[in-house]
């Protein structure tokens, strides 16, 4: 699902959306409610815009364009316009929930699950996906040994891990690209060059945002590793996720403060952040690994 906000909260709305309100207002009817003018020209408003919207984004039929009218609560909608609404109530899924769900799908235990939703920050899709590909589950094995490495790392070892998780990060980015290009292949001589290079141009935003999932998984391994020890510094061992290295998780607690791990979590976020204004992921990472060996270790490793 691609998601585009209106910007409902911008002051100042762009020329073209102001332009567009205007022309609604004064043209348009509601779509489907009616065979005057004004609702034929809404309706043909409306599905040039599903369309447009297809093809942009290489969605397969118009149809499967849907427009949505978020809202905290349907009580804050006027009721006319619900009236012309299918409601759809969204909620969130606890944890329990989520890893009952996954567990179903993938007949993992329902600790393997929640180590999934962690490590995919809350999306219980792609958790699934997770606990299917035994190179994700291994890469987070390895993900967890560097932590536990830091100790016994100098700065070369640091930098070396750091190159070692982008490239590994990368493999899956790999995959997908090899699969557009079969794919391409298949079916060039079949399309226009008008065509190709708006597959081209779709592939590339759907690499970068496989990049950045990929990216975000390796944070999102080391922020759930780094609350566990947390927990063990505040006696919440039931909330601990990662069961599995719970002898490394212990060995760690002793090492450090919670106010060091409020840092070193702190620091993962603002990896993140770096990562999505396309700050070099290898930097982002070596500067999140050492932060976390001075956190637990001070500044230098012990050999």
């Amino acid at each position: 699902m691609i998601y585009l906000d209106a910007a409902a909260t911008t002051l100042e709305k762009p020329p073209q959306v102001r332009q567009a309100m205007a022309q609604a207002a004064a043209e348009l009817s509601t779509p489907g409610r009616g065979s005057h003018p004004a609702a034929r020209r809404a309706e043909e408003t409306a599905f040039r815009c599903r369309a447009e919207a297809a093809a942009l984004f290489g969605v397969p039929s118009p149809e499967n364009v849907v427009f949505i009218l978020l809202g905290r609560t349907k009580d804050a909608v006027l009721p006319t316009i619900v009236s012309r609404c299918q409601v759809v109530p969204f909620r969130h899924i606890p944890t329990t929930e989520a890893s009952g769900i996954i567990s179903q799908n993938t007949g993992v235990s329902a600790e393997q699950a929640r180590i999934a939703v962690e490590a995919c920050n809350g999306s219980v899709t792609k958790a699934i996906g997770f606990c299917k590909s035994p190179e994700k589950t291994g890469f987070r094995r390895r993900i967890l040994e560097i932590l536990t490495l830091l100790p016994l790392s100098d700065e070369r070892d640091v930098l070396e891990y750091a190159a070692e998780l982008v490239k590994s990060a990368k493999a899956w980015v790999d995959v997908v690209q090899s699969e557009q290009a079969e794919a391409i292949n298949e079916s060039e001589e079949f399309l226009s060059k008008a065509a190709l290079k708006q597959i081209e141009a779709r592939n590339k935003r759907v690499l970068t945002k496989a990049s950045l999932e990929s990216l975000a998984q390796v944070t999102s391994i080391i922020r759930s590793w780094l609350r566990d020890v947390l927990m063990i510094k505040s006696q919440a061992v039931e909330q601990i996720v990662n069961i599995d290295v719970m002898n490394d998780l212990e060995q760690a607690a002793a090492r450090t403060t919670p106010a060091g791990l409020v840092r070193a979590i702190d620091a993962t976020y603002r990896c993140d952040k770096a990562i999505a204004y396309n700050v070099s992921t290898e930097t982002c990472l070596d500067t999140l690994l050492f932060t976390i060996r001075e956190v637990f270790y001070g500044s230098g490793g012990s050999h």
